[in-house]
């Protein structure tokens, strides 16, 4: 069965269900950023110095299945990799929760590069049953930018698929001060399913990234009139009745495409150059919006 892009985009991603939302599950404030945009003393005003030139470090968060790491040494042969999970499972350097990781023990501008996937259930188009957890997926966010903004990367990334108004990251308050993200579609990448992600980035891309619709489909797409499968764990029903294959277990849809990180990592310029930094852009702290904050 044959179908338009714009049809198949209707059931490729599953609309979810969308439950009523509590008022107060996310407050817009991240860190204390002082009117001239630089951070607070940490354990001294040595602790701000910039740390030599040598090797090249990055800290993932939230780095699943590895593949961040491992394109970025392939790239960047003997780095410094220093990845935070909550699972075990694909063995990262420091297996926590982010919500207790002590990123302090790592001096301002250690790391050169900071990669963040936070976790996209709550904010997924793809979640179709049960209740959106907002305020603790806001959390899990804001932990995110606090991080980042005190070890002052040279280049940061934060990566979460592209979510439907109203639950999408892109549309929550607390990425509203940041650069626009960057859309890219992972099926544009060697995927067998589309997968639309948003990626948001300091770093100037010199190329854009690739998005599969209507005027630029996917090769598979092209010839078949369809993706092979849907970005989810179970099968999806498409337009005409036809069900399409889903990707099994949900971690198989965790890593990030080596050629998009290739991309993605190509426009980086290491010791080179000054990138716009973040906590120029975080969201100042506003009494009104404490309440609630647990």
């Amino acid at each position: 069965m044959w179908t338009t892009l714009s049809e198949e985009l209707k059931v490729d991603g599953a609309m979810p269900w969308v439950p009523e939302e509590r008022f107060d599950e996310e407050v817009g404030t991240f860190a204390r950023v002082s009117a001239q945009g630089t951070l607070p003393p940490v354990n001294g005003a040595a602790a701000l110095e910039k740390e030599p030139v040598g090797q090249s470090k990055i800290h993932v968060l939230f780095s699943g299945t590895g593949s961040v790491e491992r394109q970025f040494t392939k790239q960047f042969p003997n780095s410094e990799v220093v990845a935070v999970d909550i699972q075990p499972k694909w063995g990262p350097t420091h297996c926590e929760d982010i919500m207790r990781w002590d990123y302090r023990q790592f001096r301002p501008g250690h790391f050169d590069v900071v990669w963040a996937s936070p976790p996209c259930t709550e904010y997924s188009q793809a979640k179709t049953v049960g209740i959106r957890d907002l305020r603790a997926a806001a959390r899990r966010v804001r932990r995110t930018l606090e991080i980042i903004r005190y070890l002052r990367p040279e280049a940061y990334f934060i990566e979460n698929p592209k979510g439907r108004e109203p639950h999408g990251l892109h549309s929550r308050r607390c990425m509203s001060n940041l650069p626009a993200p960057h859309l890219v579609t992972y099926c544009k990448y060697g995927t067998a399913y589309r997968k639309p992600t948003h990626i948001w980035t300091n770093v100037p891309l010199h190329t854009l990234l690739r998005v599969c619709d209507a005027d630029t489909p996917c090769e598979f797409f092209r010839r078949h009139g369809r993706h092979e499968k849907v970005a989810q764990g179970g099968r999806a029903m498409r337009a005409g009745g036809v069900f399409a294959k889903g990707m099994g277990a949900r971690e198989n849809l965790y890593g990030i495409p080596s050629a998009l990180l290739k991309q993605l990592f190509h426009n980086l310029t290491l010791h080179e150059e000054v990138h716009e930094f973040l906590s120029e852009l975080l969201v100042r702290e506003d009494p009104s919006e404490m309440s609630g904050l647990v």
